[in-house]
């Protein structure tokens, strides 16, 4: 939680050790955004190769 991370590798793995870490007075993990940078890429990836395979 310390910006927006389009990257699933740079989002999910710290935002995951952010809720299972016992950290004294911490926020939340904001599970409700982190959907985006995991689904994002992998549908944007296969509309772009449906795009691809239509053209081509």
């Amino acid at each position: 939680p310390t910006g927006y991370a389009i990257n699933p590798a740079r989002d999910l793995g710290p935002r995951i050790a952010h809720a299972v870490l016992p950290i004294p007075n911490k926020g939340t993990s904001d599970w409700g955004y982190s959907w985006i940078p995991v689904a994002g890429p992998l549908i944007g990836a296969a509309l772009s190769g449906l795009i691809f395979n239509a053209a081509y």
